[in-house]
């Protein structure tokens, strides 16, 4: 069942514990359902389930929920599927979310890529856990609110070129969202899967247990998509390796001494893709932005975070 806690008073004023909240519980195994919602009843809060079945992010938002919490153990879909749903919904996209979890199924989304949740709660429950996992998700909310972000989406994939189209398509959606034309989200697009194979293939050398973490951000002006691997690093100011734009071919010769494959050309592309290509000083942490054009700004974009808090 999903169980819901709607937000009564306004929660960026007052402390958690001083907030009266529903809380939506999408829980499969019973006892951990009357677990959680004891625990949420114990703050003073309100909570409300629904079935399995009414699970889409379009009866979710029915609910003005303040917060989910997520199974990710169901027969027909697990709950990082309901979550990519969340995300992927304008009207969600800012709802946080707990998901609760086991080792087994932790390991289950190595198969591709799976849409993170803002907090986690390991099973089996343990009782004194359930509200800080509830507060965790709400100041990830209340975070996007003070930066400003209307939307933000983290991404983990296993590290597979395969996955990359899978995730480019799926951020594509998230763009779709924005005020970015068609031509910006192609180029954004494109500039990830060149700097995902950067990060899989240099980073991860080509190891496919690592992870590739990835965030979506939609800021008042701009989109920025954030490509992060768990390598050593290197130094962005010397990779002889890599084309530079001043001589885009003179890294061929150094790359055939090294035994390296044709190639080289990841960043100097995506630079060229986007408005704005950040690289972090280790090297394994990568921005890249595009900014909204003014004739193309839409007023039905993800809205605030804000807006989506129940009235007062």
């Amino acid at each position: 069942m999903v169980l819901v806690m709607r937000n009564v008073l306004h929660r960026i004023a007052m402390p958690y514990e001083e907030m009266l909240l529903d809380v939506l519980l999408h829980v499969h195994d019973p006892w951990t359902l009357r677990l959680i919602e004891a625990e949420v009843r114990k703050q003073g809060w309100s909570a409300s389930t629904v079935s399995p079945g009414m699970a889409s992010s379009e009866q979710i938002h029915q609910f003005r929920p303040a917060v989910i919490v997520l199974d990710q153990r169901f027969p027909d879909r697990d709950g990082f599927e309901v979550c990519r749903q969340l995300r992927a919904d304008p009207k969600t996209v800012a709802l946080p979310v707990v998901l609760l979890t086991s080792a087994a199924s932790s390991a289950s989304w190595q198969q591709g890529f799976r849409v993170c949740a803002n907090a986690t709660l390991d099973l089996p429950v343990a009782p004194e856990n359930v509200v800080p996992a509830i507060q965790a998700a709400l100041d990830w909310q209340t975070r996007l609110t003070h930066e400003q972000v209307r939307a933000e989406v983290e991404l983990e994939l296993a590290s597979q070129a395969r996955n990359l189209l899978h995730v480019s398509d799926y951020l594509e959606g998230l763009s779709s969202g924005t005020s970015l034309s068609h031509q910006q989200i192609v180029r954004l697009c494109h500039a990830f899967l060149e700097i995902g194979q950067n990060a899989i293939e240099w980073g991860h050398a080509g190891l496919g247990d690592r992870t590739v973490r990835v965030w979506f951000r939609a800021h008042e002006d701009r989109v920025e998509v954030v490509v992060q691997d768990d390598g050593p690093g290197y130094d962005p100011l010397n990779l002889p390796h890599a084309a530079s734009p001043d001589d885009p071919l003179r890294h061929l010769s150094i790359r055939e001494r090294l035994g390296l494959r044709d190639g080289g050309f990841g960043l100097l592309i995506a630079r060229g893709l986007v408005d704005e290509l950040r690289l972090e000083h280790r090297g394994n942490l990568v921005t890249l932005v595009m900014q909204f054009s003014r004739d193309h700004v839409r007023a039905d974009t993800f809205s605030h975070p804000c807006a989506r808090l129940p009235s007062p």
